[in-house]
């Protein structure tokens, strides 16, 4: 991992953060990101947690597939869909780069920051590809 100077410490969904954070990934691992042209961060954060480990979490979830929720979902449904596997192979290849035996799952993340995320709503970015890139984090992130 390099130092990303364009990424925030603390907001890792940031638009900028995750434009600096992929760019630095296909820089660094450039047989796998074409694996994974989905590739988010999600944090998880809980607005009424004023405990001083809210703010900063130790982690944050590397996924290649999100489905954004505003109530409720149906999760087999979603896991169903499932993820290619040369995505799922690639995913492992990173993990073992980035955490070395961490679970690869599915996983529900809460994530309250509203202020965030509608100053992020009206923030889009180029991928260079000519896609618009949206970085989806709103209260329930499912992957």
């Amino acid at each position: 991992m390099n130092n990303v100077e364009e990424a925030a410490p603390d907001w890792l969904m940031a638009p900028s953060t995750t434009t600096a954070l992929i760019a630095n990934f296909e820089a660094i691992y450039p047989n796998l990101m074409p694996a994974l042209p989905n590739l988010r961060f999600i944090e998880q954060y809980n607005p009424a947690d004023t405990s001083t480990n809210a703010i900063s979490q130790p982690y944050a979830f590397v996924t290649d597939k999100v489905e954004r929720s505003e109530t409720s979902i149906d999760v087999g449904e979603v896991m169903a869909q499932g993820v290619a596997a040369a995505g799922w192979d690639a995913l492992a290849d990173l993990r073992d780069q980035l955490a070395p035996g961490e679970k690869i799952g599915w996983f529900v993340v809460y994530n309250g920051d509203e202020e965030r995320l509608k100053e992020a709503e009206e923030e889009t970015e180029d991928d260079g590809a000519g896609s618009e890139v949206r970085i989806l984090h709103d209260k329930h992130s499912y992957y």
